[in-house]
């Protein structure tokens, strides 16, 4: 099955102009995303040429989750068609030629970006963050963790886990406020559990955030059930709000709790609900 023909923007230049405030982060993510995605399109061309499609649709996953977030707009939403499709990906081509061009497109514009940033021997990538709060980032793709900790490091402390082991491990030993769930981590074990599984253990000790392409209702519905505060697809527009999100979800989970949320998340967040859906003072914390 072809591809569709797509009127997507290459690059969201919008987005990286959100973060040419820090140079050095900017570098990084994009460095990270131009060397670590010809080997995942290589490994993805070789599990359609095996016809191995839970392979195949995870790494499909992979590549639109951080392309999407990154800005990559047209090959991420190609790689997103792709993992979205009834057939097997093999079904659709044993070829990674139809994604092959819109990431050469995105590649040369995001390597004059590169190019073109100031060099500030003063400025380090550090993403230590604030110690304020404690967000532990659940995320196998190197590009996205980076992308999450680049937006979210000026406000909280950020601890990052590729999987679910290290994911329980943190939650157990550093207790943070808040994780952010990436559903897609691969294939659930004993010992390292993905998907619901991991998320239903995270959301039994801290309030969860799921951020990823599957945008099915029924997945929706599923991560809600296994104790969701907040569902997020991956995207640039999504990465603007998060903060806002992720202070929603500490402040109700506090109330839930019985514990005393502190005033300005709890301000934050209802000057947010307003604005997005027009909502009085009342009607909002009631939502809350």
């Amino acid at each position: 099955m072809p591809t569709e023909p797509t009127s997507d923007p290459i690059v969201d230049f919008a987005h990286l102009d959100r973060l040419s405030a820090h140079p050095a982060r900017l570098r990084v993510l994009i460095h990270s995303f131009l060397t670590t995605t010809p080997d995942i399109l290589n490994n993805l061309e070789q599990s359609l040429r095996d016809r191995n499609d839970e392979q195949a649709r995870n790494l499909l996953h992979s590549l639109a989750g951080s392309a999407l977030t990154m800005g990559a707009v047209a090959f991420g939403n190609i790689c997103t068609q792709w993992s979205r499709s009834e057939d097997a990906p093999f079904a659709m081509s044993t070829s990674i030629e139809p994604l092959a061009e819109p990431f050469h497109q995105a590649r040369v514009i995001l390597q004059r970006c590169l190019n073109d940033l100031p060099a500030d021997e003063h400025e380090t990538a550090d993403m230590s963050g604030n110690p304020a709060l404690t967000l532990l980032l659940v995320e196998d793709n190197t590009t996205t963790r980076l992308m999450l900790k680049a937006m979210l490091a000026d406000r909280y402390r950020i601890l990052e886990a590729a999987d679910g082991q290290h994911a329980l491990q943190q939650a157990a030993h550093r207790s943070p406020d808040l994780a952010i769930v990436d559903l897609n981590l691969g294939a659930s074990t004993a010992d390292s559990p993905s998907g619901f599984r991991l998320l239903q253990k995270l959301s039994d000790q801290m309030p969860t955030l799921v951020y990823t392409i599957d945008q099915r209702p029924q997945s929706f519905q599923r991560a809600v059930a296994c104790g969701a505060w907040g569902y997020l697809p991956k995207s640039t527009s999504a990465l603007e709000y998060l903060p806002a999100m992720i202070d929603i979800a500490v402040a109700r989970y506090q109330e839930f709790h019985g514990r005393k949320a502190e005033p300005k998340a709890l301000d934050l967040a209802t000057g947010w609900l307003m604005a997005t859906y027009r909502l009085d003072p009342h009607a909002a914390h009631q939502v809350m």
